[in-house]
């Protein structure tokens, strides 16, 4: 098994060797950006098993294709079935397996129909064939080369080859695993979990939602349908629960509220198929059933998810005003009893949090593989400058117009200090966000600031396009976790990082269940650690790691809050604080030093 590659990374062959030495077991690797995670983990289990390689969204499976193809081994890819079906153009998914199944049972899909006309090796030859490594891409190529349904197509691989690349759901929805994998159970796979850090915050992993608006037009739909008097009640007993929500963090609602008899589930089921099978007559064609998607066919998955012991429905009102009830596990143990099912697992991220806390909270029996403590540092440690900016706080009690506008005059001072490229902020929550930089003004640089709408696109093209960029999100957002701005020759955009206050997660009734539940388990202490100090470790990590990709680039990180200080956060943070002041002008000073050295 020849490395790929004309040279290895320090530490890369000997890990390789070391995980293939303990398959079967739950490993952590702690390993930045840039490392090579992929090729490590699947070298390491070439010729040892079947493999489920999971990435958290589509975009994310195209460097593991890229590897696989350069290793020269076979794979096939599976994502959302409805974002792949070529007959659902409107993108409905919460009903689309009963419409599939629909459409199968009355032969309306020409798609499933030719399957059996294709063979699975003209099906990999479009995988190992096609020079681009997206998976939208190849799912297309099969539609338009093959005529056959991708879904099954690639499913229908899994039994044959190596690899099998995944997004999250089949990992963590038994529902959805069970779509893929009727043949194989998790027991018969070895498991690869990228971006690990995911699974230490359940609701970050899995949920589902109903709001006020969907509620009602799924009582419409009943009335119009003539579904009867007993959904027609059902429903609108749920819609005096949403009338009762009032604030903006997630509060407990009696699961009885809700549903009081596992039975209800069972009669909302068969009103669904009712009302499809009514759909259906009424159908031109089989895109018209596909892309019509109903609203009861929402609550019926929200509904599925309440009836399941370890979820729990938490109600808020959105930034919006909408009233919303989530439905969550606040427990840790349906993460591990998911995880403990494969036949083993390799968890990695960059910004894991220590072994100490990964052997409490997640499994006591777990390896953990620091690469930078044993193999030495990736990067060169001067490629970041942390400075603390200890003169504000986001703390609950301090929060005013005065420490707002304390905020904003770095933000604008930085802002305005910077050369060229992005300026990255970072926020604790959205109201923070939006009580900073609501009267903020920067002469000179184009600003965005992360809302519902906001894509990695729109922000890649502003950045590319002007010389100078603000980037406003907010802490674990979509920006934080997934935004990569690079330019033509790879190199990181993003020069400043500045984390405006401490993004601990807000004292919801989440978190407290949460907290309760660890407690049980690992004692007062480490639960309060893990339930606020780790997480809002594990966002800082991630913000800065969107400036520093590869080893030619370099930031300034600002973490501004005198809470950074403290040693309970700093030990879990693990980062080094080159500066520590109270004053503005000595961080902008040492901001112009460092990107005069780093211009030099």
């Amino acid at each position: 098994m020849k490395f790929p590659y004309s040279k290895a990374r320090r530490g890369q062959l000997e890990l390789i060797d070391r995980i293939r030495g303990v398959l079967g077991s739950k490993v952590f690797l702690k390993a930045p950006t840039g490392f090579g995670k992929t090729i490590v983990a699947l070298m390491s289990h070439i010729h040892m098993g079947k493999v489920l390689y999971a990435v958290r969204t589509r975009n994310e499976m195209s460097p593991v294709i890229r590897e696989l193809r350069r290793l020269g081994e076979d794979f096939t890819l599976i994502y959302s079935a409805a974002r792949m079906c070529p007959l659902n153009k409107g993108g409905n998914s919460h009903e689309f397996w009963l419409n599939c199944k629909l459409l199968r049972s009355r032969n309306m899909c020409p798609y499933y129909q030719r399957l059996s006309e294709v063979s699975d090796d003209e099906v990999l030859e479009v995988l190992k064939g096609e020079g681009s490594t997206d998976p939208h891409k190849l799912v297309d190529n099969i539609v338009r080369r093959l005529g056959v349904c991708p879904f099954f197509a690639l499913s229908r691989l899994v039994d044959r080859v190596p690899f099998i690349i995944v997004t999250y759901p089949y990992v963590f929805r038994n529902e959805v695993f069970d779509t893929a994998f009727d043949t194989v159970g998790r027991g018969d796979l070895y498991l690869v979990l990228d971006e690990a850090h995911t699974i230490l915050n359940p609701a970050m992993v899995i949920d589902e939602e109903l709001d006020v608006f969907t509620l009602d037009k799924a009582v419409k739909e009943v009335k119009s349908y003539r579904l009867g008097s007993e959904i027609l009640g059902y429903l609108q007993g749920i819609m005096k629960v949403f009338h009762e929500l009032r604030s903006s963090m997630l509060r407990r609602i009696d699961k009885s509220d809700i549903l009081r008899d596992p039975s209800e589930l069972f009669i909302l089921q068969d009103a669904l198929i009712s009302l499809r099978i009514a759909k259906l007559r009424k159908a031109i064609s089989p895109y018209e059933l596909m892309s019509s998607s109903t609203a009861l066919g929402r609550v019926v998955k929200f509904v599925e998810y309440l009836t399941q012991p370890s979820f729990q429905p938490y109600g808020y009102v959105d930034r919006e005003g909408v009233k919303v009830i989530k439905v969550l596990t606040p427990d840790l143990k349906y993460i591990r009893d998911i995880v403990s099912a494969f036949k083993g697992a390799l968890l990695m991220s960059g910004t894991l949090p220590s072994e100490e806390i990964i052997r409490k909270v997640m499994f006591s029996d777990a390896i953990y593989i620091d690469v930078e403590k044993e193999y030495g540092s990736v990067f060169p440690e001067s490629n970041i400058l942390v400075a603390i900016y200890a003169a504000v706080t986001s703390s609950y009690r301090h929060r005013s117009e005065e420490m707002y506008s304390a905020y904003r005059e770095l933000i604008k001072e930085v802002a305005q200090k910077l050369k060229s490229g992005v300026a990255f902020f970072v926020y604790p929550s959205y109201s923070f966000m939006e009580g900073v930089i609501r009267e903020l003004m920067v002469e000179g640089i184009r600003q965005v600031a992360e809302g519902y709408s906001t894509t990695f696109n729109d922000v890649m093209q502003l950045a590319l396009k002007e010389k100078k960029l603000a980037v406003h999100a907010v802490a674990g957002g979509k920006l934080t976790e997934g935004l990569e701005l690079l330019d033509s020759n790879g190199n990181s955009l993003i020069k400043v990082v500045v984390i405006a206050g401490v993004p601990y997660p807000q004292p919801d009734d989440f978190i407290k269940d949460l907290k309760s539940r660890l407690e049980t388990s690992v004692g007062r202490e480490v639960a309060r650690k893990f339930v606020m100090d780790v997480q809002a470790a594990v966002k800082v990590a991630q913000a800065i790691g969107r400036a520093i990709r590869s080893e030619k680039d370099k930031a300034f990180i600002i973490l501004a809050d005198r809470r950074f200080l403290s040693r309970r956060l700093r030990d879990v943070l693990g980062l080094k604080y080159d500066i520590v002041t109270s004053e503005l002008k000595e961080v902008l000073k040492a901001l112009t030093e460092f990107t005069c050295s780093d211009a030099g």
